[in-house]
């Protein structure tokens, strides 16, 4: 159906926009929800800008499909600057996995977001979050 359609859209531009700004490693998609990591498996000394970028980028693709819907489409994003383990899991339909402290800030960063905001940790760069204008989000 429609919801379908449009999660495909969005996850098809948020794929276009992580390609655009390199290095993104798109972990997976869990129903609405967009699991990317910058700087892995190849590390990157600029992880947090493009973060940045691309949590700016999801805002842009949100707001301009938004426009074009019948109904609300909002998105919070989660951004934090850490270290993950990652793994294989399971035999029958394997799984990537990525897991450790770090991701459990950013899942809760993530949920204490309000609609159309990305929360942060205080990890990143002031000048990483001025250069992306994103310092008044939290």
């Amino acid at each position: 159906g429609e919801l379908v359609d449009v999660l495909n859209s969005l996850f098809s531009s948020i794929d276009f926009a992580a390609k655009c700004i390199g290095n993104v490693w798109k972990v997976e998609t869990i129903g609405d929800c967009y699991i990317g990591v910058i700087g892995g498996p190849n590390p990157c000394e600029d992880h947090a800008d493009r973060a940045l970028l691309l949590a700016a980028s999801i805002l842009d693709i949100v707001r301009c499909m938004s426009s074009a819907l019948t109904f609300p489409l909002r998105v919070r994003i989660g951004v934090h600057s850490g270290h993950l383990s990652a793994a294989v899991i399971g035999q029958l339909l394997p799984r990537y996995l990525v897991f450790g402290p770090d991701l459990e800030v950013v899942n809760h960063l993530e949920a204490l977001a309000e609609p159309q905001q990305v929360g942060f940790a205080r990890s990143l760069s002031v000048a990483a979050l001025c250069a992306r204008s994103l310092m008044y989000v939290y």
